[in-house]
């Protein structure tokens, strides 16, 4: 029997009536439950339209930050258009042997203001702004076509179009911790514009600054360059200027009073903040870590023992894996050796080039006389000579750690004086 009947029964006999608890309860469960749902979906809208708009609202930064990067130019400064940007450098001594310098994230060439003098001793230097530092170009999103120029893998094209406007046709290059990690690239992609490498507490050990992968295209919204411009402003801005600085020494009060007056301008450079944002949100994934063992020319890695930026094990792991690599350790030093350390570290550089130029002119004799016994032989022997010219093509690059582009030049420098020696002796 229903409970309608037995309630409607009872209700003519004068007896209470069921009251269907069990049902009742459920439907203010349900009601209950419902109203959660609305309000945690309301709240997830307003969140959602709080990320989309919210950034927009984010105030300007400071207009001091409008300075071009010429006002602040120095009587030494240099520009020159490489990959369609102004790229600022300044430039000491004179002579065969090339220096390049690469400073790290956020910093310039002031950074090798104690270094540049004494190395123009030995050769010819050359320190230059990164994209969207010192006082180089700042582009913005829209003002560039095709990859980023912000990109990790674009920072080895700035150095070898650099080295190609100066014409220069080998280096040696000298990076500071990001700028240490462009050094790397540089020698795995254009190995033969590259006489050694001279990497200080480079920041190889990771896979960029925010994760890459399927959230790169988060970066780059709208949005997030705003509010990432926002942060970094806060952040790595002059306000924080000399506490960031503390950061790379061991001992801070090194870095004098004057310095830092002279450092504070590039922090006014017009899009200062925007640029650094563009660094992150560039990021590709080409971890270094599975490349570095490829790395065939002379390396120096130089690390602070008290290193707070970059963790010093990372750059005995870097020595460890990287062939014909040494590795100079000096205690009591942070991030900037050649800064706090300066006579360690030129002393450290000087001993490595020696090293390096020794090391190619026994490579060069030795080449030379291989090549006099090869033009001998292909007198006397042709056909044993052409199958020595093909062992050759197989031994030499491991032994003689030359890359694929001096090979064919000495190829062509053998066969040609083989050809001279054959004719002279018809």
């Amino acid at each position: 029997m229903s409970a309608q009947i037995r309630n409607r029964r009872n209700q003519e006999k004068g007896v209470a009536t069921e009251i269907p608890t069990t049902n009742s309860t459920s439907t203010i469960n349900t009601k209950t439950h419902s109203s959660k749902c609305k309000f945690c979906l309301l709240l997830l809208v307003i969140f959602i339209c709080f990320c989309i708009i919210g950034p927009f609202f984010i105030p300007e930064v400071n207009p001091i930050h409008r300075v071009t990067e010429k006002d602040l130019a120095d009587a030494d400064s240099k520009f020159i258009n490489l990959l369609g940007f102004d790229i600022h450098y300044k430039e000491k001594g004179t002579g065969e042997t090339v220096f390049i310098l690469l400073h790290g994230f956020s910093t310039h060439t002031f950074t090798w203001r104690k270094v540049m003098e004494p190395l123009s001793k030995f050769g010819r230097v050359i320190a230059f702004d990164r994209i969207g530092q010192g006082l180089s170009a700042h582009p913005v999103i829209g003002e560039w076509t095709g990859r980023s120029p912000y990109a990790p893998s674009m920072q080895p094209e700035f150095v070898n179009a650099l080295m190609e406007k100066l014409k220069i046709k080998n280096a040696f290059l000298i990076g500071n911790s990001q700028g240490g990690s462009v050094v790397l690239r540089t020698a795995l992609a254009y190995p033969s514009i590259v006489n050694g490498i001279v990497v200080i507490a480079a920041d190889w050990h990771t896979s960029g600054i925010m994760p890459s992968g399927k959230y790169s295209w988060l970066w780059n919204t709208k949005q997030m360059r705003k509010l990432g411009t926002w942060i970094a402003e806060k952040l790595l801005g002059e306000t924080n200027a000399e506490y960031l600085i503390s950061l790379g020494w061991f001992n801070a009060t090194l870095f004098t009073a004057q310095e830092l007056q002279a450092a504070l301008p590039y922090f006014r450079v017009r899009n200062f903040a925007a640029s650094l944002w563009e660094y992150a949100a560039a990021n590709e994934v080409s971890p270094l870590d599975d490349l570095v063992a490829k790395i065939s020319v002379p390396t120096l890695v130089v690390a602070g023992e008290d290193d707070q930026v970059v963790p010093y094990e990372d750059q005995v792991l870097l020595a460890t894996l990287i062939p014909n690599s040494t590795l100079v350790s000096l205690k009591h030093c942070g991030h900037l050796p050649h800064e706090e350390r300066v006579e360690q570290f030129l002393e450290a550089v000087v001993k490595f080039v020696d090293k390096s130029k020794q090391a190619s002119l026994i490579q060069l004799v030795v080449v030379l006389q291989i090549q006099q016994h090869f033009l001998k032989l292909s007198l006397e022997k042709p056909h044993v000579f052409l199958l020595l010219v093909l062992l050759l093509i197989l031994l030499l690059v491991p032994i003689l750690s030359l890359n694929v582009l001096k090979l064919i030049n000495l190829l062509k420098i053998m066969f040609k004086n083989w050809s001279i020696h054959l004719i002279s002796n018809i």
